[in-house]
């Protein structure tokens, strides 16, 4: 694959990563008509959504920051209390961990994360297997358009970091998981899952969004250090290229994206993801 064709790859996962579009299943058809076929590899694809998770990094950065600080936080003082446990002191020395809301938003992201990295790391081998390949995708679009209409009549709650329960951070983080096959949308399932869960619009889209950016930094991480040769295999100026249009394409598509985030955006994508299911599937039987 030319240097070219990976920027245009990453110029379509700029376009499409923060809707709920099933950006893999896109790209699969666009490899398709160009006759790439199956020329990219599951590193080249993570390269594409580190590109457009620094892109949501960059357009949240407060809420980066927030986190950051805020877990760095809940960790001194847990150590802090455990050091109060074992020194006998009084009850009332204790701090508390869970004092604001971005405490708490920091521990729903952490809630997710551990259910996505396991269920990522358990099937990595067989979305290796799949990746480029127009049936997957052709399903996982369709699994994404039922998701997304199912969700779009979710009835409307008022959840926020201060009420949201460790299932809901448990579903959301599983639905990111199983994201990794083509054609399933990391926005479209994790918007899904937090809508049947209750969250409301403004909490849903920053938990979608913040919650991609250690989700890709995983994915780096374990494909570098599982197969580092995959690299080399994808190429590390197409690798690059696609990274770094995915970023900029990203970050000039994520405010339109946040103005029109919505379970009634969920249902639009649903028509449109389940018409790109069918096209994949046509293509891959003709």
């Amino acid at each position: 694959m030319s240097v070219l064709y990976s920027i245009l790859f990453g110029a379509v996962q700029g376009a499409t990563a923060f809707f709920p579009a099933g950006s893999t299943g896109i790209l699969n058809l666009i490899a398709n008509a160009a006759g790439l076929g199956r020329s990219y590899n599951l590193v080249f694809l993570v390269m594409l959504h580190a590109g457009t998770a620094l892109a949501a990094a960059f357009f949240f950065i407060d809420d980066v920051v927030k986190l950051a600080v805020s877990a760095a936080g809940m960790a001194a003082d847990g150590f802090y209390n455990i050091r109060v446990f074992f020194s006998g002191k009084e009850r009332r020395a204790y701090r508390k961990i869970l004092s604001d809301q971005y405490r708490r938003f920091a521990l729903a992201i952490l809630g997710s994360l551990i259910p996505a990295y396991i269920i990522g790391y358990l099937i990595r081998p067989v979305a290796e297997m799949v990746t480029g390949h127009l049936l997957v995708s052709g399903v996982g679009l369709f699994i994404t358009a039922l998701l997304l209409f199912v969700s779009s009549f979710a009835v409307y709650s008022s959840k926020t970091p201060k009420n949201t329960k460790p299932a809901d951070s448990f579903l959301i983080g599983a639905f990111q998981g199983f994201s990794c096959f083509p054609g399933l949308s990391r926005t479209g399932t994790a918007s899904s899952a937090a809508f049947l869960g209750g969250l409301t619009r403004k909490f849903t889209l920053k938990y979608c969004y913040l919650l991609c950016i250690p989700m890709a930094l995983g994915a780096l991480v374990l494909e570098g250090a599982s197969s580092p040769q995959l690299f080399i295999a994808a190429g590390i100026p197409q690798c690059i290229a696609g990274m770094l249009t995915a970023f900029a394409t990203g970050l000039l598509m994520i405010r339109f994206a946040v103005r029109l985030f919505g379970r009634r955006l969920n249902r639009l994508f649903a028509v449109f993801t389940l018409a790109a299911g069918i096209i994949s599937l046509v293509c891959y039987m003709i």
